[in-house]
């Protein structure tokens, strides 16, 4: 097949051969999508190899549950949430500082509403959203997409995005 380049794959095809356990296929969804999850990881904390680690454990969550992406919505979205899940899971599993900033969700939520919680139960309440809100909030207030950009990754109407976002600061105010 000669070399592969993740750039001359689209996400169907690097997914099937995925499916197929294909490793040159493998390789490439990795090196295509690595850069995206490693500086999302890096809003959660600074430490490099810290995002390294889980930024690896998440693709190893890719690789064993790709036979389950439904094709509907963005792949990177996917893939997003499953790093984002791997963050939360690190967090919770090793009880390890969070490093996390809040200003970047204050300014999203009310201070009154996210002032008395910790890192640890912020992300608990986000992680608890239903996962299209937990995805446009993630996207919006700790990764600094516009509604634009969501809008066009998650396959809805910007108007949609802004409902989303605002369906979550109502969930996790009442919480």
């Amino acid at each position: 097949m000669g070399i592969f380049s993740a750039k001359k794959l689209d996400d169907a095809t690097l997914v099937s051969g995925c499916v197929s356990n294909d490793r040159r296929c493998q390789e490439a969804l990795y090196r295509k999508y690595f850069k995206t999850l490693f500086y999302m990881g890096l809003r959660y904390t600074s430490d490099e190899d810290l995002v390294q680690e889980i930024t690896h454990d998440a693709f190893i969550k890719v690789f064993k549950s790709i036979d389950k992406y439904q094709f509907t919505g963005s792949f990177e979205g996917w893939l997003r949430k499953i790093m984002f899940h791997c963050v939360v899971d690190h967090f919770r599993s090793k009880k390890s500082p969070r490093f996390i900033e809040l200003d970047d969700v204050r300014q999203i939520l009310d201070e009154s509403a996210v002032g008395h919680w910790d890192t640890e139960e912020l992300l608990s309440h986000i992680s608890a959203l239903p996962d299209t809100h937990k995805t446009v909030f993630n996207m919006f207030a700790l990764e600094g997409y516009s509604h634009q950009e969501i809008a066009q990754k998650i396959n809805v109407s910007e108007g949609t995005s802004k409902w989303y976002l605002n369906q979550a600061r109502t969930l996790l105010k009442e919480k």
